[in-house]
């Protein structure tokens, strides 16, 4: 036979169950068939993308590793899960202050376009 491969879309597999533990470190992978480690000093960029219906993946691309790898959740637990990601890569490259006063910036623009919300009209 000829013919002639043509890849396609490559598509995230899910591999394994387990904790995903986050660190000012690191992140690690547990699970009962692999672990994988992030190292923060390796780490190359991290982002969420969305996986089949109520779920997202947060890739994060290491150096050390050719393929990527990524962990998947519902998309409610994704936001927080991302977060903890940010804040451990921000302590880890010693931005931790700056982190936590853009979290304090966003609570007071919440608490206030709350505020704007409850005071409309009845």
């Amino acid at each position: 036979m000829r013919g002639k491969a043509i890849p396609g879309e490559e598509t995230p597999t899910i591999i394994d169950t387990g904790r995903f533990i986050v660190t000012d470190q690191r992140a690690v992978f547990v699970g009962s068939k692999q672990s994988r480690e992030f190292d923060w000093d390796n780490l190359l960029s991290y982002e969420i993308q969305p996986l089949k219906r109520n779920n997202s993946i947060i890739y994060l691309p290491v150096s050390n590793r050719q393929k990527v790898s990524g962990v998947a959740a519902d998309t409610a637990a994704m936001e927080s899960l991302f977060q903890r990601v940010a804040f451990g890569v921000a302590v880890a490259t010693g931005r931790k202050d700056s982190f936590i006063e853009t979290l304090k910036r966003e609570l007071a623009e919440a608490e206030e376009e709350l505020k704007t919300l409850g005071s409309g009209p009845a």
